[in-house]
């Protein structure tokens, strides 16, 4: 997330104030987006590396 942050100061450094607050709103949806996948993601894969468990056969 440091990475993201660096990212959004950069941009606001470099954005015109005139359209700074939707800019800022942008980056933030943007940030949470890309957060939720990385959960997602992240869920996924520890689910996938678990040992599957198989009922016994009758």
């Amino acid at each position: 997330m440091k990475i993201l942050e660096s990212i959004n100061e950069k941009i606001l450094s470099q954005t015109e104030v005139d359209g700074i607050n939707e800019e800022m709103l942008t980056t933030d949806q943007y940030t949470i987006d890309k957060e939720i996948k990385f959960r997602k993601l992240k869920a996924f894969l520890v689910q996938q590396t678990q040992p599957k468990i198989q009922a016994p056969m009758p």
